[in-house]
């Protein structure tokens, strides 16, 4: 996504790929939908195998920049999970949770 397409939501964006991993592979995944942005775990057959998904701390880590970047800038939403209307997501890679924008 280009920082003209992001808007106002460009030094979020940028954070959010900025984020440490565990593994170094940054396994989340944001599709932007209007004004929500869905994260998304991307699984490594390696991780899924260990029982522990590290890459779920990562997530966190990495929803934790995006949220607290939009609460600095004074841009008001939730974390929240959706069930309807969600973008396809490539194979191993799994819906966890949205930010959505409020009005």
């Amino acid at each position: 996504m280009t920082e003209a397409r992001a808007g106002r939501y460009a030094t979020a964006l940028t954070l959010l790929r900025l984020a440490p991993s565990a593994a170094n592979r940054q396994p989340w995944r944001v599709l932007k939908q209007g004004q929500a942005f869905h994260f998304y775990e991307q699984q490594s057959l390696k991780e899924s195998r260990q029982g522990l998904d590290i890459q779920q701390v990562d997530l966190g880590i990495a929803a934790c920049h995006f949220g607290l970047c939009l609460q600095e800038q004074h841009i008001a939403g939730n974390f929240g999970r959706i069930s309807e209307g969600l973008p396809e997501a490539p194979p191993q890679t799994y819906y966890r949770f949205s930010w959505q924008a409020r009005a």
